[in-house]
């Protein structure tokens, strides 16, 4: 009798949804206005409504500050995590040697602190353009392939996917287009995070998708194709079938990392939630 209860429970087990959660669409959710509130707070009101969180490192929600208390409440919630790196009030390409130098320890502090916690992907900002920068526009690439590199070092060294994120275009970012995106990352493994949003406001997913094998992360928002709104899923103009029919082959789905939600606020990321899973089953996801 005991012997069958212990088969049963393996069982039980291996069918589980903790168990499943490899095979799953990993649907996050993400924000920069969470960081207004604390860790033990979002955990408690994500965990009611999604599996997944990307922590923006930031103020109330600075994993390196903060970092013993995520680790008690990592393991009290059965919630998957990634981190957005700090990108607020530093620029890590910065023509300004402290300013460059402090913006470079935090991300790589945060890279650290992640690793330490058991949390595998880090999505970092590239550095910016500044008003001085202008002037000279060759520099700032060139402080990114020197960032690009850094980052690629500390993932081999601290075990974990760390991903640069492509930005929209507004005239003070870099790596908005396939070409910037490239010669940053040239000579590194590094790996990237694809924002779907940012590379429809400009028309480049199809070409950022030459990147493919570099994608540990996604994140997904709406647009009218003009400026990087934010906008609950379905409600721009962003064709999420067809481009997830190209991130995810069907029935090979090639891609296994998560799918991120960045929205304004609770509410719209529990509405885009739900767009997302509609779309999902329908695409057989």
């Amino acid at each position: 009798m005991e012997f069958m209860l212990a088969i049963v429970t393996v069982l039980l087990f291996f069918l589980s949804e903790k168990f499943r959660r490899g095979d799953e669409l990993k649907i996050h959710v993400s924000s920069p206005a969470f960081c207004f509130s604390d860790l033990a707070m979002n955990f408690e009101e994500f965990s009611k409504h999604f599996r997944y969180w990307e922590i923006v490192s930031e103020y109330h929600n600075d994993v390196v500050v903060h970092k013993k208390e995520l680790s008690g409440l990592k393991e009290s919630y059965d919630m998957g995590l990634s981190v957005h790196a700090p990108f607020s009030d530093i620029n890590a390409a910065s023509l300004n040697k402290d300013v460059r130098e402090f913006s470079q320890k935090k991300v790589m502090d945060t890279i650290k602190a992640c690793s330490e916690l058991g949390i595998g992907v880090v999505t970092v900002h590239p550095g910016f353009y500044s008003p001085l920068s202008r002037f000279g526009p060759k520099e700032i690439p060139l402080l990114n392939k020197d960032l690009a590199k850094k980052l690629d070092k500390a993932a081999v060294e601290h075990g974990i996917n760390v991903g640069l994120e492509n930005m929209p275009y507004d005239g003070t970012l870099d790596c908005a287009t396939l070409a910037q995106m490239q010669s940053v990352l040239e000579g590194t493994g590094l790996a990237i995070t694809l924002d779907i949003g940012h590379a429809h406001q400009q028309g480049v997913l199809e070409e950022f998708l030459a990147l493919r094998g570099r994608i540990v992360n996604i994140h997904i928002h709406d647009n009218m194709g003009k400026k990087d709104e934010h906008l609950v899923l379905g409600t721009g103009n962003c064709d999420f079938e067809g481009y997830l029919k190209q991130l995810f082959p069907i029935p090979n789905r090639s891609y296994s990392g998560g799918i991120v939600i960045e929205c304004n606020n609770l509410p719209e990321g529990i509405r885009s939630k739900g767009y997302l899973e509609a779309l999902a089953e329908r695409l057989g996801l």
